[in-house]
């Protein structure tokens, strides 16, 4: 399922507290019954939809209250309180300013949650009721970036006549996320002409559609971009000027090791709820997927979660706990497909941290210098450790394990 189209069927069942029914919903997102139902039942696997009710069957958000408590926006981004503290502050100021909010570019190399992250500031705008948070359109400028002359009527519409084959007029995106937010990823792929074009929209709100010589149309629309490279080197400095806000997204193996560990559980966890079977990952693995380096970070990691839950899923379908890891493993982490990785869920982050001290301990000794030397790391060194000196842990474990 497209982003976009996600996006679409959660914002209607967003304005639905009570629920809506299947071809209700087609209707609202012009999509036929059957491809609605496909895409609903795929969202109540991963967990993020509910259905009551027989003939109608109703829909409605499995998060709806969460989703309104602006406080709870952001929990499921892990390092919310850690290394991207400080980036999803500067989103929160940003796109709170009045009146639409500032132009924000999120940065990051390829999987490490720009969409996500945009998705969830679109949900906190609306968790605060700002203005402007009426629909969430998504379009990536790499889809057409060889045809800038496409991109430039998607964007910005056209005119009938306005070149071969526009038999009639069309509104671009930026007409139809009025009253809006409006995300364009891999930005930098737009051609010179395309970010002149919009920049000049986000000086005055105002721009030409193609073809159009003498009216100009006006837009209420909040702008978000994202790009994989770095924008000083591939936007015009023009363009760049006109975006108020950049943040970064640090890689996978650049996050402190306790994100790290946060992120392979969150997809463990997706995973046993899509299958619906409770997991068993041995300690080792499990440990091993914290430390890799992967060109699509989080998204390939996910791919990897998902064909070792599908392959051990082949051979073990009747089981209920499926084991991931070798066979021979004596400790083990238990994941039930009924987790979360709420703040209140203790007991679990109490069971990860043991594994965590058991990783570094041959012969149970030491734990409480240890331990000491953990709440060291996790109270004065986590937000120190990045891709030039992480090091500096693992020297700390190397040293213990030699004791």
């Amino acid at each position: 399922m497209k982003s976009e189209t996600r996006q679409k069927l959660v914002s209607t069942l967003k304005e639905a507290k009570n629920g809506l029914t299947t071809t209700e919903i087609a209707k609202i997102v012009e999509l036929s019954r059957s491809v609605t139902s496909l895409y609903l039942n795929e969202l109540l696997t991963n967990g993020e939809v509910i259905k009551k009710g027989r003939k109608p069957i109703y829909w409605k958000l499995a998060n709806f209250n969460q989703d309104k408590n602006e406080e709870n926006v952001f929990q499921n981004f892990i390092g919310s309180d850690g290394s991207v503290k400080e980036a999803i502050n500067k989103c929160k100021s940003a796109v709170l300013y009045p009146p639409l909010g500032l132009p924000l570019l999120i940065h990051g190399d390829s999987g490490v949650g720009k969409s996500y992250l945009a998705e969830l500031i679109f949900d906190y705008l609306k968790a605060k009721e700002a203005k402007g948070t009426e629909k969430f359109l998504v379009f990536n400028c790499a889809d057409y970036a060889n045809n800038p002359e496409l991109i430039s009527s998607i964007l910005f519409g056209h005119t009938k006549g306005a070149f071969t084959g526009a038999d009639t007029d069309k509104k671009g995106l930026l007409v139809q996320a009025d009253q809006g937010v409006l995300f364009l990823d891999e930005v930098h792929r737009l051609s010179n002409e395309n970010q002149e074009k919009l920049f000049q929209f986000m000086d005055t709100g105002r721009f030409r559609p193609m073809g159009e010589e003498a009216k100009t149309v006006t837009s209420n629309v909040r702008l978000l971009f994202a790009t994989t490279e770095s924008p000083e080197k591939v936007l015009l400095p023009t363009f760049y000027r006109r975006i108020s806000v950049t943040i970064h997204l640090p890689a996978f193996h650049q996050r402190p090791l306790l994100e790290r560990i946060g992120l392979v559980k969150y997809l463990f966890l997706n995973e046993a709820r899509r299958i619906q079977k409770d997991l068993k990952i041995g300690r080792t693995l499990f440990f091993k997927m914290t430390e890799e380096r992967l060109s699509g970070n989080v998204g390939s990691l996910r791919n990897e979660v998902r064909m070792l839950c599908a392959d051990r899923l082949r051979k073990d379908s009747e089981e209920e706990v499926i084991e991931i890891g070798d066979s021979q493993e004596n400790d083990w982490i238990y994941l039930s497909r009924s987790d979360t990785l709420t703040d209140e869920n203790k007991a679990e982050e109490e069971r990860l941290k043991r594994t965590f001290f058991n990783l570094f301990d041959k012969n149970g000794w030491l734990i409480e210098l240890k331990e000491n030397i953990y709440q060291f790391y996790q109270d004065y060194l986590t937000t120190l450790f990045s891709n030039d000196n992480d090091f500096l842990f693992y020297h700390i474990k190397n040293s213990l394990n030699d004791l």
